[in-house]
């Protein structure tokens, strides 16, 4: 953040990023990784499935970036999904966690967007608070969408189902929550948070792209 109080991108994000879009179609190496992911979680249902190994030092640094938001959007969504639903306790496993015994909340369809407007007010508030930038804070939270439509997406390319809730059970896609909170920006960030979060976020969308262009072909090879 600079002494003016404007969000600024960590340079070393890009430099890092682009390298691992390099990396995906040139070396492979990033590409392979990706792929053993969403085989992981294909097939096993967690992506702790996929090998297990030591990331580079320049892997490390944007995931540390990156993951606080992540992980405090989950956890402020599913308070929000908390305060609307209920447990259901009766109802098949929509996320089977290993050793958790958690079931899905069943809440209507709808509120599934409000929750995601909510927990990135949440988040954006908390993450500033400690420090961090728009940009950045956002990045994680667009990366989670992006992951679970690029999952779905595996599953459906895998000929397996992309929807694993129970029928009875509406909820809105990967995609369709991905677009909605995208859209709704202006709104909780302001058109110039909105744009600047944007702007980070296609350079992780050209990763993510090369990275799902290399791993596609090979789900079914």
């Amino acid at each position: 953040v600079r002494e003016d109080g404007a969000h600024l991108v960590d340079p070393t994000l890009r430099e890092h990023g682009l390298r691992a879009g390099v990396d995906a179609q040139r070396e492979g190496r990033a590409g392979d990784r990706f792929l053993e992911l969403l085989l992981g979680w294909a097939q096993h249902g967690h992506p702790a499935a996929a090998p297990q190994y030591a990331p580079e030092p320049g892997v490390m640094h944007v995931a540390s970036v990156l993951r606080p938001a992540m992980e405090q959007f989950v956890i402020a969504r599913t308070y929000v999904l908390a305060l609307f639903g209920r447990r259901d306790v009766t109802a098949p496993f929509l996320y089977d966690i290993p050793g958790a015994g958690l079931n899905e909340l069943a809440v209507p369809a709808e509120l599934h967007h409000v929750a995601d407007e909510v927990g990135l007010q949440l988040t954006v508030g908390a993450q500033l608070a400690a420090g961090n930038t728009l940009p950045v804070i956002y990045a994680g939270v667009d990366l989670l969408l992006s992951m679970l439509d690029i999952a779905a997406h595996c599953r459906e390319v895998l000929g397996r189902p992309t929807d694993i809730a129970p029928a009875d059970l509406e909820l809105p896609s990967p995609a369709s929550r991905h677009g909605y909170l995208r859209h709704s920006l202006p709104v909780i960030l302001g058109d110039e948070g909105a744009a600047e979060a944007l702007d980070f976020t296609r350079l992780i969308d050209a990763v993510l792209n090369a990275l799902w262009q290399y791993a596609e072909p090979r789900l079914t090879a």
